[in-house]
């Protein structure tokens, strides 16, 4: 039986889960949490086969949960669950170990082969952003290449957003925001905010 331990903070899209699973063959229902501290507690005893994860938690973010994750129990398959059929969100979840992606809009039948999967060594991620997930992001002239996350937020630092009107786009926090946009300046060879700006409206569209 795959072990499955289920992690949402909305009571109702986490009961729904669960209850369905518990009529699918092969799954079993061990644990569940409502946010990112409680899961990585309730791993150690609950030690799933497969986590079902949320990627927007109220504590901590879905991503640096599957981080922590893949860090101290290498065995777990992650399963990210997400209303995001965007490039950004599930580049970084991939990058960051996810062995799948699933839209929380998807059949019961999809979540199933997505267990089934990742269970057996692959990686599974929806159709509808497979091909997504095949573009590669460069800025043209920079000899790294900045991150799909990286580029987003470059876009809308060009957009005129301030770094929290970032950090509630993406839903991320302002620390993090800081964090990718020191790593930019890096990359791109600016030390500022303006500097940065004028190089994205120069490589817009390139």
């Amino acid at each position: 039986m795959n072990r499955i331990f289920v992690t949402d903070d909305h009571i109702m899209v986490r009961d729904a889960l669960m209850k369905v699973l518990e009529f699918t063959k092969n799954n079993i229902v061990v644990g569940s949490a409502d946010n990112g501290e409680e899961c990585l507690r309730k791993l150690e005893e609950a030690r799933p086969s497969v986590l079902l994860l949320d990627i927007n938690l109220p504590d901590i973010s879905g991503i640096e949960v599957l981080r922590r994750v893949k860090a101290n129990y290498p065995e777990i398959k992650v399963i990210m669950l997400t209303v995001h059929d965007d490039y950004a969100y599930a580049a970084d979840a991939i990058k960051s170990g996810a062995d799948g992606y699933v839209l929380k809009g998807s059949d019961v039948e999809t979540l199933e082969r997505a267990i089934e999967a990742v269970v057996s060594g692959e990686k599974f991620v929806v159709p509808a952003i497979q091909d997504l997930l095949r573009t590669k992001v460069r800025i043209d002239g920079s000899d790294e290449a900045l991150t799909l996350r990286e580029h987003q937020v470059l876009n809308l630092l060009a957009e005129g957003c301030t770094n929290k009107q970032i950090a509630d786009e993406l839903k991320v926090s302002e620390k993090t925001v800081k964090n990718h946009l020191s790593n930019i300046f890096k990359k791109i060879g600016v030390s500022d905010r303006t500097n940065a700006v004028i190089y994205a409206l120069k490589n817009k569209g390139k």
